[in-house]
Formats: structure tokens, sequence, C-alpha cells
């Protein structure tokens, strides 16, 4: 898939830009990493066990997303850290919009 993926035509535009302004990504950076594989597994399972989700509606999209970052540790502390985001939000229903 990953592959695949390189013969998409904004993928194609993004790498040839990228060799015209001298930084080329070769074709083994690439890499199907365990997260990814549970992000899109969980975006699976909510797309079969719910008849009515839909993917075009932001409110049905964006729950999915959010149960996939609470449940592939997207959002685990460590990870943060390796992000550089130093300061986590209070994420209780609480917190002020400026928070975040």
């Amino acid at each position: 898939m990953i592959y695949k993926s390189l013969e998409s035509p904004t993928v194609k535009f993004l790498r040839e830009h990228e060799v015209k302004i001298g930084r080329p990504i070769k074709d083994k950076f690439f890499n199907a990493m365990i997260f990814v594989i549970f992000h899109d597994l969980i975006h699976a399972f909510d797309d079969c066990r719910t008849e009515n989700l839909n993917w075009t509606n932001c409110v049905h999209h964006v729950c999915s997303e959010i149960r996939v970052n609470r449940l592939s540790s997207d959002c685990h502390f460590k990870r943060e850290l390796l992000r550089g985001i130093l300061k986590i939000p209070d994420t209780n229903q609480n917190a002020s919009k400026e928070e975040f």
C-alpha cells in the first residue's frame, strides 16, 4: 500500500517539488508504523459497526478521530513529549477555549 500511495498524483507532485528544492525523499523513508495501523483499524471498526456513519458529516468524522486518538495512544504523554509539546492542556469539560 505504501508503494501504491507513492503513485498518487498529489504525492508525486510533492515529491517532484522536494527534488526541485534539493531535498528529495527516498522511497525507503516511508514506513508503516504500528500506531498508523491501529489508527486505521479503529476507523475500519467504526465504519463496520455503525450503520449510519457518514464520513462526510464532520461530527461523525470528528467522533471517530477522537476515538482513534484515545484508543491508539496517539495522545499518550510520551508521544506528546517526543513531539516537543511540554504543556498538556486541561481536557476536562470545564476547560476554557483559551487553553486550547
